[in-house]
């Protein structure tokens, strides 16, 4: 199977590229940092595209270097600066911030799907997974208000 992850350099990107490949499965690992899971000596292959989805351009150059696909999964993500602060205010944000997260978020799965399109057409079981979210936790820990009220939380086993 060959499965291209975005946003694969951390968090549940780096997850799925730490579980998700089975021996001789070929792994596409797109970010702007280096996987840790390249390490790996599971049996898959790992390949890393160092890649700024939000660069013009940039998804027929991963769409090039790929040869068959099977899956695809939009992983990556950003939120704005602040947004898990006590001084976050939505309705401060810079206009400019509020297009680059739209620009990663949503236009960069809408144009990679489109680059891609023909080689997930190939296989015999395309699948397109497209994970999102605008109201994340930060992946390096849960928010201090949020710490102690993990049972509040609703999360989904999909």
């Amino acid at each position: 199977m060959n499965i291209l992850i975005t946003g694969a350099s951390r968090g549940l990107g780096d997850a799925f590229a730490r579980e998700l490949g089975k021996p001789n499965d070929t792994l596409w690992l797109v970010s702007r940092n280096s996987p840790p899971s390249l390490s790996l000596e599971d049996g898959v292959k790992r390949h890393w595209i160092k890649a700024d989805l939000s660069s013009a351009g940039i998804h027929a150059k991963i769409a090039e270097g790929v040869p068959d696909l099977d899956v695809l999964i939009h992983n990556a993500g950003i939120w704005e600066s602040g947004a898990f602060s006590s001084g976050y205010h939505f309705e401060n944000i810079p206009e400019a911030e509020t297009r680059a997260v739209l620009e990663l978020n949503l236009i960069a799965p809408i144009l990679l799907t489109q680059a891609l399109l023909p080689k997930l057409k190939t296989s015999s079981n395309p699948k397109i997974i497209l994970i999102g979210s605008i109201n994340g936790l930060e992946n390096a820990a849960m928010p201090p208000n949020l710490t102690n009220q993990k049972s509040k939380l609703n999360f989904c086993t999909c």
